[in-house]
């Protein structure tokens, strides 16, 4: 019980926080869900693929332009926030928005400039210079959310960054929707991606303005360089992976057809049922591994390890097995290849277990973003190295096989080194079970859809989707990966939200098969003696 007091209330507090986020991700992305499937009806893979490259280098650029100080806002701000300095926080803000909105506004008209450029050697596009442009507008308004969104969390305002996560998806699905059908195409795609960026950095002003603080909006040198020393080196690792990103659409642009580029992205939409839970629990853990003592990194980091496993884990199966069934009842069989690249996409987020999205985070909140640096550029370089020859051999997947490989070695290497500098590791037989378990309600799964011999996708996708997750959650307790007193804290997080009902029943029947597993080890114990 001692070990479980250590990391209690830091997991409370990664919990409030990912809460918040996850569930306005929920919203925004359901927003955008109807909207794709909409618009991708519509525009068809071709045009929708045209779409998706327009907004590469905007988004690309929107990611660069905070040069790490939106990270650096969360991590100060939370260690501000803890010590009761709320106020201090909103300095930081400052000084991190005066340079952050210099470099956005620069960058907004560069990209305006030089959108027949882009259009004509980045994308291959020469038809997609006006949509470029008009792409490149949300650079700015993008810049303010993601800043705000990191400087809400880093204050224990999370609720407020959900707030505008929200408003960001449903205007943007909303708007797209509208345009689309009124016969804009991909233009009323673009236009709409443009307005819902806005209405959300406008929500994020507004909710920063309600916070009522004193703000300094005087210039501090000091506080910019103490953020630029922890944050560049993260901002180094964002440019690199975001400019992954933008090789990615420079490959898929030059060596794939629109028909392809279209299932990539819808692809990509679709491993939003992973992302939206996963990103939000990533972001908070940064914090969170920043308040810990040295002493008890070791206890949280499995813990969170194990926590985060538990929810990322069965979302990412039942996504990998089910994706021929979501993308056919939802896109027909216009989209034929995007179920297989969703379900290669998929497969990285298997290796959470072993620490995939902790790894990361916490060598971020302990202050090691240097490290951080050579990991991501160790990623890149297997990429970049890898990507163009598998992708003019076998295309988008070939391209998806690059970037799993090279994330698989840069993840080995950031266990090791956890290993070797900090003796943290993830809990190896807790892996080995939590994967068992998954193996077994995998094959219930597949079986039982075999022997039932059921027909049509939204009859196997219930049905399959409901004995995956009921064997799942029938074998982690039974297996020994849940216990008592894992329930007794889940039971702690969920006490003040009462409309979670089906979390409550879930956690009643954990809770019998925990009691039932406990009796049988103690008699299997008493036999033994």
């Amino acid at each position: 019980m001692e070990q479980m007091e250590d990391f209690s209330e830091t997991v409370q507090e990664t919990a409030k926080a990912s809460f918040s986020l996850t569930l306005s991700n929920i919203i925004s992305n359901v927003s955008l869900a109807i909207a794709t499937l909409v618009i991708g009806a519509l525009l068809g893979a071709s045009s929708y693929g045209l779409y998706s490259l327009a907004i590469a280098t905007p988004t690309f650029l929107t990611s660069v332009v905070d040069f790490g100080l939106a990270f650096s806002l969360l991590n100060f701000c939370s260690k501000l926030s803890s010590k009761g300095s709320k106020d201090d926080s909103f300095s930081y803000l400052f000084n991190a928005s005066f340079i952050t909105l210099a470099v956005a506004i620069l960058a907004t008209f560069t990209s305006i400039f030089f959108s027949s450029y882009i259009a004509s050697n980045i994308i291959n596009r020469p038809e997609a210079s006006i949509l470029v442009a008009l792409a490149s507008i949300s650079i700015l308004f993008g810049a303010i959310v993601n800043l705000l969104t990191y400087f809400f969390v880093g204050v224990g305002e999370s609720r407020r960054a959900a707030i505008s996560q929200a408003t960001l998806g449903i205007v943007k699905g909303i708007a797209q929707i509208i345009l689309v059908v009124l016969g804009l195409s991909a233009l009323g795609a673009i236009l709409g991606h443009v307005l819902g960026t806005m209405f959300a950095a406008v929500v994020s002003i507004l909710a920063l303005f309600k916070l009522n603080s004193k703000v300094s909006v005087k210039l501090n040198l000091s506080k910019l360089k103490e953020m630029l020393s922890y944050g560049f080196p993260i901002y180094i690792s964002t440019f690199i992976t975001s400019f992954v990103s933008q090789y990615q659409a420079y490959l898929i642009g030059n060596f794939s057809t629109n028909f392809s580029a279209g299932n990539y992205k819808m692809a990509l939409n679709f491993l939003i049922l992973v992302s939206m839970v996963a990103t939000p629990i990533t972001i908070a853990l940064v914090p969170a591994f920043s308040k810990v003592n040295s002493e008890k990194y070791a206890s949280v980091y499995e813990a969170l390890t194990k926590y985060t496993s538990l929810v990322i884990l069965p979302v990412s199966i039942a996504v990998i097995i089910f994706s021929r069934e979501g993308v056919e009842l939802l896109l027909g069989e216009g989209y034929s290849q995007a179920s297989f690249f969703l379900s290669l996409m998929t497969l990285i987020y298997l290796l959470v277990p072993i620490g995939s999205l902790t790894v990361y985070s916490f060598i971020n909140g302990i202050g090691k973003t240097k490290i951080s640096l050579i990991l991501n550029m160790l990623n890149a370089f297997l990429f970049i190295l890898l990507a163009r020859a598998f992708m003019i051999s076998y295309g988008i997947t070939g391209m998806i096989v690059a970037s799993l490989f090279a994330s698989l070695i840069s993840l080995i290497v950031a266990i090791v080194y956890l290993k070797a500098k900090y003796n943290v590791i993830f809990n190896s037989f807790w892996a080995l079970k939590i994967y068992f378990a998954s193996s077994i309600s995998v094959a219930v799964t597949i079986l039982l859809l075999w022997f039932t011999n059921l027909s049509g996708n939204l009859v196997r996708l219930v049905v399959g989707g409901s004995i995956f997750f009921a064997s799942f959650l029938t074998l982690i307790p039974l297996f020994g990966i849940l216990s008592s007193k894992d329930l007794e804290l889940f039971k702690k997080l969920t006490s003040d939200r009462r409309f979670l009902l089906v979390l409550m029943l879930i956690l009643k029947y954990e809770e019998r098969l925990v009691n039932i597993q406990e009796k049988i080890r103690h008699r299997l114990l008493c036999l033994n003696s």
